[in-house]
């Protein structure tokens, strides 16, 4: 194969993963194989065609080198390297904007970010705390959640993931679930006392063992979940979740909570972890009950629980009815609408004026 064949294959090639990255939205991925190609394309063709050592070699000359091209190559293929490396450890940030609309970009000397270390891509979910929720406003925020979640997963396939959100338990839930790709690498919340944004740590799961607030299940009358097609899990990471909130269910509750619920409690990834695989154990638990055809789960924990735990639902036919549900305060309902994941897909539930029991009968 000639030189000149080569640089011109290598060029086509350089263009045609600039294309494909385009096509996936990884545009800077694309111009990095591209800076490579180019740079070997010049590496290659500064030493001549072949013709051209043939001819030197007749005459018994020095084939010279181009040294400038070869140079510049060489700099292309530096650069190319470098580009890649660089966007590949760049982070980018889901942020699911909520009633507050917080974004890293405006704190992001409190997580020790610089302007070009991470890139923030919003879901403006603030519309939807603002106002009542009905079936035409969920299925905006459904199709919303779901464009958003694949164009990420698209621009994300090979980066460093975050995630940060202020959106309603449901929805962000709803954004979990929908999401696909790798593990999310970093979470960001707000601590409102401290009014700035924390990251969660990264720790040995064996060091912290005993060093965050352990989940405690309170679980009274059990009798009840024996015969009861219903049954309430609450988690309470943030605030407690008192009894008189639930009682619009009328089915057994099943507690998950801290000794002290408070605001920002969970500090570390693996804490994280440890919550979401213990109540993913509970839903197991009590889905494999013959008599539970309903879940309704109320959460008051920070937006990262909510997401993990989003992405352990599924929709297929082992799964009992699960129901998410947003909390307003001083009104009744105090959880006026929820999500329901079961092996039909996802629908909105409006819970006024609606029995525990009929809940699975106001899908849209």
């Amino acid at each position: 194969m000639s030189i000149l064949l080569f640089s011109i294959l290598a060029l086509i090639a350089g263009l045609g993963i600039l294309i494909y990255q385009f096509l996936k939205k990884q545009v800077e991925l694309g111009f990095a194989a591209t800076f490579m190609a180019t740079g070997l394309s010049l590496v290659v063709s500064s030493f001549g065609t072949f013709s051209e050592r043939v001819i030197s070699a007749l005459l018994n000359a020095e084939n010279s080198v181009n040294t400038m091209q070869f140079i510049t190559g060489v700099v292309l293929i530096f650069v190319g390297i470098w580009m890649s490396l660089y966007v590949t450890n760049k982070l980018t940030i889901l942020n699911l904007l909520g009633v507050k609309e917080r974004r890293i970009e405006e704190h992001r000397s409190d997580v020790k970010l610089n302007q070009f270390e991470f890139k923030e891509r919003e879901v403006d979910l603030s519309i939807y705390p603002k106002k009542e929720m009905n079936k035409e406003r969920f299925q905006d925020a459904k199709e919303s959640i779901e464009l958003a979640l694949h164009s990420f997963h698209a621009e994300t396939k090979n980066v460093k993931k975050g995630y940060t959100g202020t959106a309603p338990i449901p929805l962000t839930a709803y954004a979990g679930y929908c999401y696909k790709g790798a593990p999310t690498t970093e979470f960001f919340e707000y601590n409102i006392s401290l009014n700035k944004f924390e990251k969660l740590k990264k720790s040995r799961e064996w060091v912290l063992n005993n060093h965050w607030p352990k989940l405690n299940r309170i679980q009274l009358h059990s009798e009840l979940i024996e015969q009861s097609q219903d049954v309430v899990i609450g988690i309470s990471t943030s605030y407690k979740i008192q009894d008189h909130h639930v009682k619009q269910f009328k089915a057994p509750f099943v507690h998950l909570t801290t000794d002290k619920p408070q605001p920002n409690s969970i500090k570390y990834e693996a804490q994280l972890k440890a919550y979401v695989e213990e109540i993913q154990n509970l839903l197991f638990e009590l889905g494999q009950r013959e008599n539970i055809k309903r879940i309704h789960l109320v959460m008051s924990s920070q937006s990262c629980l909510a997401f993990e735990l989003g992405k352990k639902f599924t929709t297929n036919t082992y799964m009992k009815q699960l129901t998410v549900y947003h909390f307003k305060t001083n009104q009744e309902p105090v959880y006026p609408w929820g999500i329901t994941f079961n092996n039909e897909g996802v629908f909105f539930v409006d819970c006024k004026n609606v029995e525990v029991g009929e809940y699975d009968q106001t899908y849209v």
